[in-house]
């Protein structure tokens, strides 16, 4: 239903690609949009700002 407001940078991507050390993750949560404001896009991203998760 709110296909069109999808793909954006999901935190898993980060935390995935750090603990694994995978590259390709990390350029896939680069490449996504940060800009979202739907309201079912945000209460489908838990974590908002995962950078300030990061130790």
């Amino acid at each position: 239903m709110y296909w069109d407001e999808w793909p954006v940078k999901q935190s898993s991507f980060l935390f995935d690609g750090l603990a694994l050390r995978n590259e390709a993750y990390l350029d896939l949560w680069q490449s996504l949009g940060a800009d979202y404001d739907h309201p079912e896009v945000v209460c489908n991203m838990p974590i908002r700002y995962p950078l300030f998760w990061q130790r």
